[in-house]
């Protein structure tokens, strides 16, 4: 049964968390401590493990005067409970200790917690976990940039903590583990949306060298028009067909922003536009198709040729292009490659874990290489560095790779160079 003591409570998180807000958001901090205390309540909470819920950051983010209140105003047990759920107290100046050296002890702490702090401590942990799978699934891997810990470190934590809390039979375990496999799986969406920047890029190029220049046939290259057209046609039937894939459902932030890239590298010689302009025209392009590309043509298939002479329509292409463009051989080129895609896509999750074990594996292997320290952090893009560094380490070089492999061991490489940089910052 719960009592004016919850009320008391809330009053006393609402004075602690007061102008705080959710890392990367305009939300208000307190309704972290008021999801927590709803999901603790959900499993089977008493009211002093409700009331330390509601006070498990009060602590961490108010400062140690609020350790005594608490004591004061609800008893040893609250007390206690919101100690164990607080795994740094800042100094004098605001500063915490390092990430990583306080998750280490919070994780140890937690494998010999008692059951109140478990269930408040899991109560917590769900909640987060739910929040970064929600934001994942609107926004994508852009979330993890909020925190002051690389992608790679926070699904290191959750991981680990979603591993003690079933080790340990808690009530919440179930629940987090759940959401914590999610986390993981929607976290390889920044490799999924290079997997589709990288058949983007296939897919555009082999059709500007079926549709482009051949100095035999006296055809002249396409225009700058035409190929940014191609690019827009390129984009918005793949995105369709990826739209249309069950399986892409967990990355429709990433096929919010598909080809997006792809599209900035072939405008970057017209006027200047910003990414949101872009974007914009791409929606419009997107949705022009989609209203002949929906309609099956009479064998069933995608009705590509309707697709072809809308894009010869929009990139103002002359009679011989046309019919170029809307022969029955590019119309057959089109179908096999969406048809490639699509199965592509049927096995997109699995293509991202071998991608990310293969970039992984790459990265492992050159700081094990001979003159391996030579390499350090950073990108070889540089040619004044790649000048200074030393023949053998040449084969080292990420920009070797091919892509999307390239641009995954590139971004794997800036969460190392953020980890670096901050066991540094605290040395």
């Amino acid at each position: 049964m719960l009592t004016e003591r919850i009320a008391k409570a809330l009053a006393l998180a609402v004075e602690a968390h007061d102008g705080q807000k959710r890392k990367g958001t305009n939300i208000p901090y307190i309704s972290h401590p008021m999801g927590v205390a709803s999901i603790a309540l959900d499993h089977g909470a008493d009211e002093e493990q409700a009331i330390a819920a509601l006070l498990h950051d009060a602590v961490e983010d108010g400062g140690p005067d609020y350790a005594t209140q608490i004591r004061e105003l609800f008893g040893n047990r609250v007390a206690d409970i919101v100690e164990g759920c607080t795994d740094g107290v800042p100094d004098a100046s605001g500063k915490k200790e390092a990430w990583k050296p306080r998750k280490d002890r919070y994780i140890s702490h937690l494998r010999n917690a008692t059951d109140d702090v478990l269930l408040v401590s899991g109560s917590d942990k769900l909640h987060n976990a739910r929040a970064i799978v929600e934001d994942l699934v609107r926004i994508g891997s852009a979330v993890f940039d909020r925190f002051s810990a690389t992608r790679g470190q926070t699904l290191w934590y959750y991981t680990t903590l979603a591993e003690i809390f079933v080790q340990r039979e808690t009530p919440i375990a179930n629940a987090l583990a759940d959401s914590v496999q999610r986390m993981n799986q929607l976290s390889k969406s920044g490799t999924v949306a290079e997997i589709l920047r990288h058949q983007v890029d296939h897919f555009y190029e082999t059709l500007v060298d079926l549709l482009g220049a051949d100095d035999e046939l006296e055809i002249p290259e396409l225009t700058r028009e035409q190929e940014q057209e191609l690019m827009l046609l390129v984009i918005s039937v793949m995105r369709i067909v990826a739209t249309e894939k069950n399986k892409m459902h967990p990355f429709i932030s990433e096929l919010k922003k598909f080809g997006a890239k792809n599209f900035s590298e072939i405008t970057m010689y017209l006027e200047k536009r910003t990414t949101d302009a872009l974007e914009q025209i791409i929606n419009v392009r997107v949705s022009e198709y989609f209203s002949v590309f929906g309609e099956k043509s009479v064998n069933g298939l995608w009705n590509i040729g309707s697709v072809l002479r809308k894009f010869t329509e929009l990139a103002n292409c002359s009679s011989d292009l046309r019919n170029r463009a809307t022969s029955i051989g590019t119309q057959k080129f089109i179908e096999r490659s969406l048809e490639e895609f699509s199965k592509l896509l049927g096995d997109i999750e699995h293509q991202a874990e071998v991608l990310e074990n293969e970039a992984l594996k790459w990265l492992e292997d050159r700081m094990r290489a001979p003159d391996g320290h030579e390499r350090s952090y950073g990108s070889f893009g540089d040619p004044s560095i790649g000048l200074r560094i030393s023949p053998r380490m040449q084969r080292w070089n990420p920009d070797r790779l091919d892509t999307p492999l390239r641009w995954i061991v590139l971004r794997l490489e800036r969460d190392f160079e953020q980890e670096h940089l901050m066991k540094e910052a605290h040395v």
